[in-house]
């Protein structure tokens, strides 16, 4: 999906008030381009774009943690 009609779809479901959904088994450089996208859009929303590279970092973080203790539970249950 190409940026401009992520970003129709994004502005649509937060204009809406609609849960936004990120499903990945890891994260690839367009999973990452997404969840920016999405923290951008949402905050730009509430007029809290100052707070972008803080929320993108620790959701990044919170998605990549998961997907290494997803991988350790498979390996080594």
């Amino acid at each position: 999906m190409d940026r401009e009609k992520l970003a129709e779809i994004l502005d649509r479901g937060i204009e809406r008030g609609r849960t936004i959904t990120l499903k990945t088994y890891y994260l690839s450089d367009y999973g990452e381009m997404v969840l920016h996208m999405v923290t951008s859009r949402i905050l730009a929303r509430y007029d809290r774009s100052d707070l972008n590279d803080v929320v993108y970092t620790a959701a990044k973080e919170l998605i990549i943690n998961a997907t290494k203790a997803n991988l350790k539970r498979l390996l080594f249950a």
